[in-house]
C-alpha cells in the first residue's frame, strides 16, 4: 500500500484511519491535516504521500482542491454528490481522481469494523487499486455509478439513515412529553429490532403497519390533534399521505 495522507479528520476520517491501520497491517496513515488542529498545512509531507484522501464537507472541497491542484498524486474525495468533472478540471496533474462514498452513518468513536459488509458508491477517472483493495479487505459492496446516479443513491441513503434517526428523535420527544421527561428507556428499540428481523425476509412495504396502511384517515386526523408543534404536525400528515398513496 502507498503512503496515504488524510485531509479532514472528522467523523469519517477518524474511523477510516482506525480501519486502515487495523486491516492493512504494518501501515500507518502518513500524514493527517485538519483545520481544527489549527496547524499550518505541511505541503512537503503532503507532496511526499502517494494518495491524498479528502474528507471535508462539500462546501470546503473546492478550497482544498485549489491547494493541491499542482500535485501529481492520486486523489480520493469522500462525497456523495461532488461532481468528478469539477474535480478533474482543477486536478489536471493528478494521476487519478475518484469520488468515494460509503453508505454508512459514522461517529468518531466507531470501531474499525463499522466498514464491514456495507455498500459504497464510486466514480473514478480510472479504476483505483487503493479503493478496490480497501473494499476487498472490508467486504464492501462497491457500486460504480456516474454522477447523477450517485446523487440519487446519496439522497436515498440520507432518507434511510439520517432522516430516519431524525424521525425517531421526534417520536421519542413526543413520547417523553406524553409520559415523563425523565423516561430513561428507549421505548421503540424492541419494536425496531423486531422490524429489522422481519426485513431480513420480507419487503419493506409488507412490514409497514398502522392506520396509514389501513387508510384510516379519521384516526390519523384525531391523532394529529395531539401534536402541538405545527411543523411536526405537517410532517406527520405528509408522511401519512405518502404512505397511503405510494406504498401499496
Amino acid at each position: 500500500m502507498e503512503k496515504l495522507s488524510i485531509i479532514g479528520y472528522g467523523r469519517f476520517g477518524k474511523v477510516f484511519k482506525r480501519n486502515y491501520e487495523k486491516f492493512f497491517q504494518y501501515k500507518k496513515v502518513y500524514y493527517i491535516y485538519d483545520k481544527r488542529f489549527k496547524k499550518t498545512l505541511n505541503l512537503t509531507k503532503l507532496f511526499s504521500s502517494d494518495i491524498i484522501l479528502i474528507s471535508v464537507n462539500d462546501d470546503s472541497i473546492l478550497d482544498v482542491l485549489k491547494i493541491i491542484k499542482n500535485f501529481d498524486k492520486e486523489v480520493i474525495l469522500v462525497s456523495g454528490s461532488y461532481e468528478l468533472k469539477q474535480a478533474k478540471k482543477i486536478l489536471k496533474r493528478a494521476s487519478n481522481v475518484s469520488i468515494f462514498h460509503p453508505i454508512q452513518s459514522f461517529q468518531k468513536n466507531d470501531r474499525p469494523e463499522v466498514f464491514k459488509n456495507i455498500y459504497a458508491t464510486c466514480e473514478s477517472e480510472k479504476r483505483s487499486k487503493f479503493i478496490d483493495d480497501f473494499c476487498k479487505v472490508n467486504r464492501i459492496k462497491l457500486l460504480r455509478l456516474k454522477n447523477i446516479k450517485r446523487k440519487k443513491y446519496h439522497l436515498s441513503s440520507m432518507l434511510a439513515l439520517n432522516y430516519t434517526l431524525t424521525l425517531l428523535s421526534i417520536s421519542e420527544n413526543l413520547f417523553q412529553i406524553s409520559t415523563s421527561k425523565n423516561f430513561g428507556v428507549k421505548p421503540f428499540l424492541p419494536a425496531l429490532q423486531t422490524l429489522i428481523r422481519k426485513l431480513a425476509s420480507k419487503k419493506i412495504k409488507n412490514v409497514i403497519s398502522g392506520p396509514s396502511i389501513r387508510k384510516d384517515v379519521k384516526l390519523i386526523k384525531e391523532i394529529s390533534k395531539s401534536i402541538d408543534d405545527s411543523e411536526v404536525k405537517k410532517l406527520f400528515l405528509l408522511l401519512d399521505k405518502i404512505t397511503r398513496e405510494k406504498i401499496k
